[in-house]
Parts: C-alpha cells; structure tokens; sequence
C-alpha cells in the first residue's frame, strides 16, 4: 500500500509474539526493490541512559548514522530503541555493539525482530 501524499509504503510485519505491526517506509530510503526485502525493524531495551539530551539522543544519532539504517529512534523514558534497516548491512550484534560503542555503561535487552 503507498501513500502519495507522504511517498511511504506502509509494510506489514509480524513480530515473534504473533501480533503484527505497521511500519512506514520512505521510498527516498528505499534503493531498490531488494531493500524491501533486506528490510526489517527491531525495537530493544537500552539500560544505563541517565539523560535525554546526552545519553538518548546521543546513542539515537550513532544508531541513524549505520551504513543500512533507515530510521532510529531512542526513548529515553520507555529505555526503548526502535529501528529500521537493511538485514543485508546490520545485524543484531551490529546494533548492540553501536550501542555499546556510545558508552560501556550501555546495556542491550531483549532484542525483538519483526519480520
């Protein structure tokens, strides 16, 4: 489903604990037709943050700046990071030591992969 106003394609996903979720695309950040399929999301628990400003948007912007990223979000109240990219360029352990290269006082949990 594309959505002409936004230029997003809207991708349906199921997550490992069976529900499913809508995730927007922008098609800028799309390549070609096989980033649609190298492409997934993650959302992880990030232990350690103190502060917004320094420690969220700090671990947000290392995240967003991976070659193969295409969205990264850091909530610092929820201590929840939400991705989008390319399978094909980021793996899970990419994503946790990007974390951890921020600050080792950085923890990673419960990385759920929605397919």
């Amino acid at each position: 489903m594309y959505s002409c106003k936004n230029k997003t394609e809207v991708i349906t996903k199921t997550v490992e604990n069976g529900k499913t979720e809508a995730v927007r695309v922008d098609q800028k950040q799309m390549k070609n037709a096989n980033d649609l399929e190298n492409f997934t999301a993650a959302k992880f628990t990030i232990k350690g943050m103190t502060c917004e400003i320094g420690c969220a948007k700090s671990i947000e912007k290392k995240l967003a700046k991976m070659d193969g990223m295409y969205k990264a979000k850091v909530d610092f109240e929820m201590e929840l990071a939400t991705v989008e990219f390319d399978t094909k360029k980021i793996s899970t352990e990419d994503l946790i030591s990007t974390v951890k290269s921020v600050s080792d006082s950085y923890s990673t949990q419960d990385v759920i992969i929605i397919k």
